[in-house]
């Protein structure tokens, strides 16, 4: 059973009710639209403004990441100056952020929930919030806030920001030295202690959990080419032995249960590096210099360009892709 102490109780609240209001303020995007629709096309001065994320403090740090990425892309797409969000599963430093600050003295404002940019209605609900708050601050600085995990599908603009933090982050020289040897592997990322296993599926077929066989098909199409035959394979998951009866007679090796930043910088490291419907492992394609495969479709957006490659629901995919990855890369 886990305890929640009372003194979280405050902020479990607020939480909920942030949630409550997120799905409202959606519902209601056409009346927002229509409300602050006409000063998306003024003129401010964005300089007076700055935009940060706020980050839901209890899910896991790939879930963090993904909403510290999309307050960076929106405030990019908004014009404002970022400074970035509070990664409370990140204690260690995995990841260095250069953001700007906070204005002291700035006015406060709490941006709307939007859907994703897929939904135009999203970004000229927030650039006339943006622009009404300023013109109505008249010369003030106006510090904005992103509603509670706004979402963002395309997350693979950031990459560049993303693999710069990992480079200036705690272990920024261990992935520079694999990164430098002449070592290369294969990384798999496979979601099994953390999950569980009646979730296949789920409303829309898109689960974290995938069968061991999608994993074999994958990787056997891979070794199919002779450049890639011989390449060591890494599984990194959390669970036991017993989880991977399959896997393990490929030839693989298990690494379970290990230190998580390790892990996440080993995956960065790989020549190809095969990620599970995770934002945990998919944060690492984003930062990795290497092919990264993904399951398609996904709650992200999954390129077909440049070092990634789309997988079908039977694990098969594009040689030619992956080809064409691994040189991009190279």
């Amino acid at each position: 059973m886990q305890i929640r102490p009372f003194s979280t109780v405050p902020l479990r609240a607020s939480l909920h009710y942030a949630r409550y209001r997120n799905a409202r303020d959606q519902r209601n995007l056409a009346v927002l639209e229509r409300k602050f629709g006409p000063w998306a096309t003024t003129s401010a001065d964005l300089s007076l403004g700055t935009a940060a994320a706020r980050i839901h403090p209890y899910p896991g740090l790939g879930h963090q990441l993904a909403g510290w990425i999309s307050g960076y892309l929106w405030a990019r797409d908004l014009g404002l100056q970022y400074t970035g969000g509070l990664l409370t599963r990140d204690p260690d430093g995995l990841f260095e952020f250069v953001t700007g600050s906070t204005v002291t003295g700035g006015t406060h404002v709490r941006l709307t929930s939007v859907l994703d940019e897929r939904d135009p209605r999203s970004a000229t609900v927030l650039r006339g919030q943006v622009h009404k708050a300023l013109i109505e601050a008249k010369g003030k600085p106006v510090n904005f806030e992103f509603a509670l995990d706004q979402p963002r599908w395309d997350q693979t603009p950031a990459s560049t920001a993303i693999r710069e933090a990992v480079l200036s982050g705690s272990h920024g020289t261990m992935l520079k030295e694999i990164s430098m040897t002449k070592s290369p592997y294969i990384a798999m990322h496979i979601r099994r202690g953390d999950v569980d296993p009646a979730m296949m599926g789920g409303a829309t077929g898109q689960s974290r959990w995938i069968d061991e066989e999608w994993y074999i098909s994958l990787l056997r199409r891979i070794r199919r080419n002779a450049q890639y035959a011989g390449l060591p394979v890494r599984v990194y998951a959390l669970g036991t032995p017993s989880d991977f009866p399959l896997l393990s007679r490929e030839g693989v090796t298990l690494c379970l249960n290990r230190n998580r930043d390790i892990d996440f910088i080993e995956l960065c490291g790989a020549k190809i590096l095969v990620v599970a419907p995770s934002s945990f492992s998919f944060t690492a394609g984003l930062a990795s210099r290497g092919a990264v495969i993904a399951k398609h479709p996904w709650w992200h957006h999954v390129p077909d360009t440049g070092a990634w490659v789309r997988a079908d629901s039977e694990g098969l995919f594009s040689m030619s892709a992956l080809e064409r990855a691994v040189a991009q890369t190279s």
